[in-house]
Order: C-alpha cells, then structure tokens, then sequence
C-alpha cells in the first residue's frame, strides 16, 4: 500500500507541474502566444495602466506636492517592472522596441524621482522630469504601433 500511495503522489505532483506550466507558461514573459489577441488579454490591462502612471507622475512631479510624488513614482516602478518581468517580449517588435524603452525610462525616471522628492534634490527632479518626458514619448509610440497591430 505504500508503493501505491507513493506513486499516486508522485503522479499527481506531475499533473500539477504540467497543469501550472501550461497555465503559466514557459517563464518566460511574453505570455498570450503570438497574437494581438492573446498578448492583449494577458497583458492589455497592465499596458493600458502604466500608461496611465507615466501621465499622472508627469502632471504630479510638476506640481511639487511631494506625497502624491513619491507615490506616483513608485507607481511607475512597480508597474513598469511587472510589464518588464511578465510581458516582455511582445511579440510585435513595433510595440516591443518602444515599450522597453519607456519601461526602461520610466524606472530612471522613478529612481530620480524618488531620491529627489526625499532629499528635496532639485538636480534629481529635473533628472526624472526629462526621463519620464522620454518614456511618455516612448510609451505614445508603443501605443500607436499596438493599434497598429493586425
């Protein structure tokens, strides 16, 4: 009865693994396949989110209030790190390119952002205002090419 009750367990741990790595995927990133469809049912809602991040830090760094700053940008970390771990690459260069430069941009910008608003650092401020203006532009680019996408 042992041998039985082993086996019977080690067989459901590998219909769950095999489970989970169909649900999951490969690891990854990406996620959804090579189409619009998939990639935008995986993926679309964190998209469309990081977007808006990048143009509620841009209006609230210039605004100088320095709570709702901190936290707009730390905002735009978090998310853009999610996108980075779970929905890169995108299967379209066109929207792959921009996006990974926005993301990129975007947690520069958020460093800076960060270190400014706490040591009420002008320089760093600046520093985040030219990153996140270059990561909206990127992210304005991504956005067109993904309505692009056929």
């Amino acid at each position: 009865m042992n041998g039985r009750l082993r086996r019977a367990a080690a067989g459901a741990a590998a219909a769950a693994s095999l489970c989970l790595m169909a649900a999951c995927g490969d690891g990854e990133g990406g996620g959804g396949g090579d189409t619009k469809a998939g990639w935008q049912e995986d993926h679309g809602d964190l998209f469309d989110a990081y977007s808006r991040d990048l143009s509620a830090v841009v209006n609230t760094i210039n605004q100088g209030e320095r709570t709702a700053t901190l936290a707009t940008c730390q905002q735009v970390i978090d998310d853009g790190k999610e996108l980075k771990d779970t929905a890169l690459p995108v299967p379209n260069p066109a929207v792959d390119g921009p996006l990974r430069t926005a993301i990129e941009k975007g947690a520069s910008g958020g460093n800076s952002c960060l270190a400014g608003a706490r040591n009420t650092d002008a320089r760093a401020v600046e520093a985040a205002q030219r990153d996140f203006a270059d990561a909206r532009k990127a992210m304005d680019e991504a956005e067109a090419a993904y309505k692009a996408w056929t």
